[in-house]
């Protein structure tokens, strides 16, 4: 299995979980330096966020971005 599989298959597996983790907004696939990644985006919390999510699951990194609040727009 790639890294990508791999990566997609994990964030399925985490995803309900890591956004009910307050601050949390998203969680999506990027790169890295090195491949495949895991992104954690969150506009709180960072401290809490970092101890509850592990920097890697299955050799794939967890990367973690702040991104501020995102709210739905008006049509």
């Amino acid at each position: 299995m790639n890294d990508s599989t791999r990566a997609l298959k994990i964030k399925r597996r985490y995803e309900r979980q890591w956004l009910s983790i307050d601050g949390v907004t998203a969680i999506g696939l990027g790169k890295d330096n090195h491949g495949t990644a895991i992104i954690v985006s969150y506009c709180t919390n960072p401290e809490g966020i970092k101890k509850a999510i592990p920097a890697s699951v299955d050799r794939i990194p967890v990367i973690f971005q702040f991104s501020g609040t995102i709210n739905a727009q008006d049509k």
